[in-house]
């Protein structure tokens, strides 16, 4: 069974070593890389031009990737030219060894990763106040659309735009009025 390990990287490096381990396949075969893994928040920027905000990814863990593999040792000399630069080391054995990570450690990462994300969401939430007149849908909610006969209970609204609510429903970005919904 491959066991995870924590990699260093060049600073900014994370998310394209994880982009390229994700997606060539004959590279991953090569160095018997079974699964790699950054934590990321994702957050909004209001750019002076634009209307509407441009989303963009941070690292939770700077300069440190998660790789599920056999060798890390291998792994990063066969990534050295795309940002790979160490393995985090096991402390207190006379000789040098990678330290192994458990799977419960990794679950452990992406939960707290998901609770950021919902940190974030709650902090954009408008909720403290009705959007509009009757309405009292806020971020976070569950919605259903009677209208259309559509019930969307297990998905919560992510964002609110002026009158509109928008959710994702079955790999489809719904955007509604207000006044067309009502809370699950």
């Amino acid at each position: 069974m491959n066991d995870w390990y924590a990699l260093t990287t060049a600073p900014r490096h994370e998310m394209a070593l994880v982009s390229l381990l994700r997606k060539d396949e004959a590279l991953r075969h090569e160095l018997s890389v079974a699964d790699a893994y950054c934590p990321v928040e994702r957050y909004h920027v209001w750019l002076k031009m634009k209307r509407h905000p441009i989303e963009r990814l941070r690292t939770l863990t700077p300069r440190y990737v998660f790789v599920r593999c056999r060798d890390p040792l291998r792994v990063v000399a066969g990534l050295a030219e795309h940002g790979a630069q160490d393995v985090l080391m096991r402390c207190g054995t006379f000789e040098d060894e990678p330290a192994p990570i458990s799977n419960a450690a990794i679950e452990q990462v992406k939960v707290r990763e998901a609770e950021i994300a919902m940190k974030r969401a709650r902090r954009t939430d408008r909720s403290k106040r009705q959007i509009r007149q009757g309405s009292t849908i806020k971020v976070g909610d569950r919605i259903e659309i009677p209208h259309l006969g559509i019930n969307v209970a297990n998905t919560p609204v992510e964002q609110i735009v002026g009158g509109r609510a928008e959710a994702s429903f079955g790999g489809m970005r719904l955007t509604m009025a207000l006044e067309d919904l009502s809370a699950a």
